[in-house]
């Protein structure tokens, strides 16, 4: 399972990506609408405790400049990538 998140251009570039490797794609954007079948849309908390691999594609911005801090990192998954 891949969480993907930031679901611009390059996000879904990537998710694409991973569903044809044969990856379970979730995904987390506040703004994007209209996603393709083979993103599942979740919430962050999920994304960090289901994910075995995390992959951001979101600019930096005030709004999530915290959004990875150590509280985010200890309910990830062990041995995320």
């Amino acid at each position: 399972t891949v969480g993907v998140i930031g679901r611009g251009v390059i996000g879904l570039r990537f998710a694409r990506m991973a569903d044809a490797m044969g990856m379970r794609v979730r995904g987390f954007d506040p703004y994007a609408k209209d996603l393709p079948a083979y993103i599942e849309s979740t919430d962050l908390a999920t994304i960090w405790s289901e994910s075995d691999a995390i992959s951001l594609h979101c600019p930096l911005t005030a709004d999530n400049a915290k959004m990875l801090n150590a509280r985010t990192l200890a309910a990830c998954k062990k041995g995320v990538i």
